[in-house]
């Protein structure tokens, strides 16, 4: 919108100010048409691309308190958004161990609830396995965790058509190939606990 004006900048008496929307090329911002210079009249869109993404990095302790049959080795494991939305109903698993406790969210670092995590923020779960026989006579214990997430508007409501990021702590993807780096530069490979 502006004045119209004499050169000297004084108002011009009796003239009506223009006016003009970027999204119409008029002042009643009708969607169709043409703007004066001829172009489509339309609202300016700029695509914003989803890419949901999340991370899962595990650690072990060793068997407390030895490497003997009842020890308990304590998993811990650190998920991460890294994507640019937020997700919800985050869940991590590890299912290839069986006798392994369920992982249990424990805190987050920007203060979301279990479940959810914001573009950035990481939470960290634990789990725990009690060693048996054979895993003394293999000498280690060997297993794997997913993360997994609902890509999601800032209300929490999923967002139509993304496609839920996984990622393995094997192999820093959903297909567990068991070679190369993970995306944070550490080697893939599953959670190895050695018992000497």
């Amino acid at each position: 919108e502006g004045i119209p004006s004499k050169s000297d900048g004084t108002p011009i008496a009796g003239a009506t100010n223009p006016k003009n929307n970027s999204s119409s090329g008029n002042a009643t911002d009708t969607p169709t048409g043409t703007n004066p210079d001829g172009s489509p009249s339309g609202p300016t869109t700029t695509p914003l691309g989803v890419a949901p993404a999340i991370t899962i990095v595990k650690s072990s302790s060793a068997p407390v308190p030895s490497a003997t049959v009842g020890g308990v080795i304590t998993y811990t494991f650190v998920t991460k958004n890294t994507g640019n939305v937020m997700l919800t109903g985050v869940t991590v698993t590890d299912t290839d161990l069986p006798g392994l406790s369920t992982p249990t969210w424990k805190a987050s670092d920007k203060s979301s609830p279990a479940g959810t995590l914001l573009v950035g923020e990481s939470a960290t779960y634990t789990a725990s396995y009690a060693l048996k026989q054979t895993d003394i006579d293999a000498g280690k214990v060997v297993n794997n965790a997913v993360a997994e997430g609902i890509p999601s508007k800032s209300d929490g409501t999923p967002i139509a058509g993304a496609t839920n990021p996984k990622n393995n702590s094997s192999s820093g993807n959903a297909t567990d190939t068991p070679t190369g780096t993970n995306p944070d530069g550490s080697p893939k490979g599953p959670t190895v606990v050695y018992l000497t």
